[in-house]
């Protein structure tokens, strides 16, 4: 799902403000610096304090509630207990991971959480690629032990967003180049989806990422350290957040070959949790999924058309993809 940043919902932050964040954990700021990120939905930034680094995250606001907010952690905290490396969310001194505090009339929704050594995950990195399918593949094989306590999105929720594009199509495209080949690629996906969709929903499924690719994955020393930001928390298939994955890592190698990409991740995946020939024939649908949101997040921030030109020239080179699988 592609959220539109509301303006009035921005996330400002300074020095006292931040400074008035952190105090109920008994930290004295120094210093901050916000975090370069390709998210629209929060705001984070590295602290140096008296007792070392951190890492504040801050909820825009009116984006999310609280009890959602609060599963989202636990869920991170619980992958973690089950040897998964995601930074340690701190307790504040009333043992809460998520924090509100009122500055000015404004409620601040927020969490601490401890600085980790890495930088994102690169295209080219590819000796990482069993180490991020393993580590997709433990996820999702101990997810069902958790218990959920809050609403996620499900895939019913991603289809209503599939029409949604449809319908809103002609108002917002009908001046672009590209309106017929974009509304096609829409139209076509929904049509799959609705023709499939008791096999789909049936698929193996469970709480998962959403958003597992280079801008929630730190590297340090060829070793990820960390797997960040479960925004995207989402009840799906599991092939579902498989499909983002091995979308970034397609569309960013678009020189190199796409069988050879593939077979390398779930061979890997595959080590840790077996696919069933089901969840390998719906993976294309699912890559697909995700370069049609990207498209129409490109679309929606007004970027250049020589980017939309790429995703939809890649949604044709997806299109073969059935035969690679």
């Amino acid at each position: 799902m592609i959220n539109k940043v509301d303006p009035q919902n921005q996330i400002r932050l300074n020095k006292e403000i931040v400074s008035k964040l952190v105090s109920p954990y008994g930290l004295d700021l120094i210093s901050f610096e916000e975090v370069a990120s390709a998210g629209v939905k929060n705001t984070s930034a590295f602290l140096n304090t008296n007792r070392g680094r951190f890492v504040l995250k801050v909820y825009r606001r009116n984006n999310k509630k609280l009890r959602e907010i609060s599963q989202e952690i636990l869920f991170a905290n619980f992958l973690r207990e089950h040897g998964i490396p995601i930074p340690q969310t701190l307790s504040n001194p009333k043992g809460e991971f998520v924090c509100q505090k009122k500055i000015d009339n404004l409620t601040w929704t927020y969490i601490l959480m401890e600085f980790v050594e890495g930088e994102y995950l690169e295209h080219d990195q590819y000796d990482l690629m069993p180490l991020m399918a393993k580590y997709q593949a433990l996820m999702h094989g101990v997810t069902h032990v958790f218990k959920m306590t809050g609403k996620v999105r499900t895939l019913a929720d991603e289809i209503n967003d599939f029409v949604r594009y449809d319908r809103n199509a002609e108002e917002f495209l009908k001046e672009n180049h590209y309106y017929p080949r974009i509304r096609e690629l829409i139209s076509s996906t929904i049509l799959y989806l609705r023709n499939n969709f008791n096999e789909i929903r049936h698929l193996p499924s469970g709480l998962v990422h959403m958003d597992y690719e280079s801008d929630n994955i730190l590297v340090d020393k060829k070793k990820i350290t960390a797997i960040l930001d479960f925004d995207d928390l989402s009840y799906h298939p599991f092939v579902a957040d498989i499909g983002i994955s091995l979308w970034w890592w397609l569309f960013m190698n678009r020189d190199k070959d796409c069988k050879s990409l593939i077979v390398k991740y779930l061979k890997e995946y595959q080590k840790y949790r077996k696919l069933s020939a089901e969840e390998i024939g719906f993976l294309p649908l699912f890559i697909q999924m995700r370069n049609i949101n990207v498209l129409m997040y490109d679309l929606s921030s007004k970027r250049s058309k020589k980017e939309w030109k790429e995703l939809l020239d890649f949604s044709e080179v997806l299109t073969m993809i059935k035969t690679l699988v």
